[in-house]
């Protein structure tokens, strides 16, 4: 079952200095530590940028991030034959790859900060090759008190949860949280000329980061993006459903590359749901229908979910045709609060062990209920009942789009941000205005 997984300062000439005016021979690379596949094709705007006159590169380093990783997971479902991608399996020829670069080179980041990415950030300094680095899909925080019930229950979840995380532990790992705990910028690492933020949560951190010399833009979130392609469509559905947004949980091939150990397993995980489904469509006359994780591949004579209908790379609209949508920790649940739908938060014993600060911080930001499976489960007419707007925009301002950033597509911001108009820079005369 594995699987793969303020206002903003105007950019500087300084910043993205560049020999021409003309960016047609100009290219664009994306340094991506997870394999590469069609939904990220189209997720990272790989087309706005050929489009706009730029050749460009893919670079797929999951072979020198997670050693492994291929043998034990395979291919992503989705994989692409695109021409521009390249895969690394050691970090020797990353930085050849690095040191032939030409000064025409933008460099699209989304390496995590780390013992890893700091020799390929470096060598990119060494050649003073411009980089964008992306502080989105933010997550609420939460410090408080997580577990429930009596205080043997709770020292019970405590100590498994504890236990599971020793399990966790390796030296690559603990190298890499010592590593950015240390004083990463100051370590020859220039600041990324573009850093790239979605809500108030990011945008606060940024400002207070005090990255020198980096500009900020005011994005959203990539899922954005989907809802903005869909908003103003027509609802085509001609019954009522509930949404389930899968997370893959028991199988998910995120446990082998953060290198954890799963805290859900499918023999307990899914008879949970079925029941649960089972009293949903029952208590609310709803049809529910399964949202697939993208990186999901169920096995077709396996009936996790029942007789249940299973939809791979239609969230987003599931969620808008919906009359509730389930979910447990999914950034998915972006698109419930765009289209401002009743949730219903669902928990286990099992995924408390790791999500339930998340779970927690999500339901308290949003107001919403909360059942955990494992306990005796009451479904109610009310979750139906609509939404409190007022959460749902501060959850959108907070962590999905601020008020005061572009009602645009993100790639056409960060092609704005870039100062490209149809694969050409604006004229220097433009650019000091």
């Amino acid at each position: 079952m594995c699987d793969f997984l303020g206002s903003p300062k105007t950019p500087s000439k300084s910043n993205f200095s560049m020999k021409t005016n003309c960016m047609c021979d100009a290219f664009v690379i994306y340094l991506l530590p997870f394999p590469f596949g069609k939904r990220d094709y189209d997720r990272f705007g790989v087309e706005t940028f050929v489009n706009s006159g730029f050749d460009v590169q893919v670079w797929d380093m999951t072979d020198y991030f997670v050693p492994g990783y291929r043998q034990r997971c395979g291919q992503v479902p989705d994989f692409l034959e695109f021409s521009g991608l390249r895969q690394f399996h050691n970090i020797d020829a990353i930085l050849e790859a690095i040191g032939a670069l030409s000064s025409k080179a933008y460099v699209f980041s989304f390496l995590e900060q780390g013992a890893k990415s700091y020799p390929i950030l470096l060598a990119l300094s060494g050649r003073r090759i411009p980089y964008v680095r992306f502080s989105i899909n933010s997550l609420p925080d939460f410090a408080g008190e997580v577990a429930t019930g009596s205080l043997t229950d709770r020292l019970r979840t405590l100590t498994a949860s504890l236990k599971l995380r020793v399990k966790t532990l390796d030296r690559e790992r603990i190298r890499h949280y010592v590593f950015r705990l240390s004083t990463f910028w100051k370590s020859g690492i220039a600041p990324p000329n573009l850093l790239v933020v979605d809500g108030e949560k990011s945008y606060r951190a940024a400002v207070k980061s005090k990255v020198p010399q980096s500009d900020i833009v005011k994005a959203h979130t990539l899922d954005y993006d989907l809802f903005l392609n869909i908003k103003d469509l027509r609802t085509r559905l001609k019954e009522s459903t509930a949404v389930f947004i899968d997370e893959f949980f028991p199988f998910h091939p995120d446990h082998f590359y953060m290198k954890v150990v799963p805290c859900v397993t499918a023999d307990v995980y899914y008879p949970l749901l079925r029941r649960f489904f089972d009293e949903v469509e029952t208590s609310l006359d709803l049809r529910v229908k399964i949202a697939a994780h993208p990186r999901s591949c169920y096995d077709n004579t396996e009936k996790y979910f029942g007789d249940r209908e299973v939809i791979w790379g239609q969230t987003v609209e599931l969620v808008r045709d919906a009359s509730l949508v389930l979910l447990t920790s999914s950034t998915a649940v972006n698109f419930a609060v765009l289209f401002q739908k009743p949730m219903l938060f669902i928990t286990t014993n099992q995924i408390n062990l790791r999500y339930a600060r998340l779970i927690k911080a999500m339901v308290a930001n949003l107001d919403a209920p909360i059942l955990n499976l494992d306990e005796s489960i009451t479904i109610q007419p009310e979750l139906l009942k609509r939404p409190s707007v007022d959460n749902y925009g501060k959850y959108k301002n907070e962590f999905i789009k601020m008020a005061d950033s572009p009602d645009e597509f993100f790639w056409d911001i960060i092609k704005d941000a870039l100062q490209i108009n149809r694969g050409c820079t604006r004229s220097d005369e433009k650019m000091n205005k």
